[in-house]
């Protein structure tokens, strides 16, 4: 009796492992496809440059704190390091001026939003679109490559989703949780620089979005 439970707990150990494994798996497998059904839709709309390589700006988080309220606040820093592809016409022009910030964002996240700040000062923002089009976004943010210096961008979030973790659900093949974030030169770009944002690290990742 006693080898009969040791044996049926190894089987549901197991079988509780494969089904993570493959619960991640699925998670960053649809993660991708989120991701590249918003860039497509994004191009498509907006006809303008998607290429990471072609923005002068980084994104990351530098803080998460929780609220008794169940609301939520996610500090990101933004510099300029500049371009890492040679400077074309989108890199000049997003240097001149970044006008949007966008994420792209879980469709039933929409009611999350609560505010933005951009150096203490309020940012307006406001979650729109449907479906893998759902994003955040968040300006006029006025920067240029100059003033971008230790800009830092605080969002509050409520329920559902006060994380930025749980607004943007997408999931690394190793299991790191990131963001896809677009930046705009205007209201209506020629250029939309698309990136990802490792929510876990405080480093800005240049990848995806071609």
């Amino acid at each position: 009796k006693i080898q009969f439970q040791m044996k049926r707990g190894a089987h549901l150990f197991l079988f509780l492992l494969f089904g993570s494994a493959l619960c991640l798996q699925d998670a960053h497998v649809a993660s991708s496809q989120r991701g590249w059904a918003y860039l497509e839709g994004y191009q498509d709309v907006h006809k303008c440059d998607g290429s990471c390589n072609t923005s002068p700006y980084q994104v990351f988080a530098t803080s998460h704190t929780p609220a008794a309220d169940s609301t939520a606040s996610t500090c990101f820093a933004i510099s300029a390091p500049g371009c890492a592809a040679p400077p074309d016409s989108c890199c000049s022009g997003l240097s001149r001026q970044l006008r949007n910030l966008v994420f792209s964002v879980e469709p039933s996240c929409q009611a999350s939003f609560l505010r933005a700040s951009l150096n203490g000062k309020e940012l307006p923002g406001a979650i729109v679109g449907h479906g893998a089009h759902a994003r955040l976004t968040l300006g006029p943010v006025g920067l240029d490559a100059w003033s971008a210096l230790g800009s830092r961008l605080c969002v509050t979030l409520k329920q559902p989703c006060s994380s930025f973790e749980r607004l943007c659900n997408m999931t690394s093949a190793s299991g790191r949780p990131y963001c896809v974030y677009t930046v705009e030169e205007e209201d209506h770009p020629k250029c939309c620089a698309t990136c990802q944002l490792d929510l876990k690290s405080t480093n800005s990742v240049c990848g995806g979005g071609g």
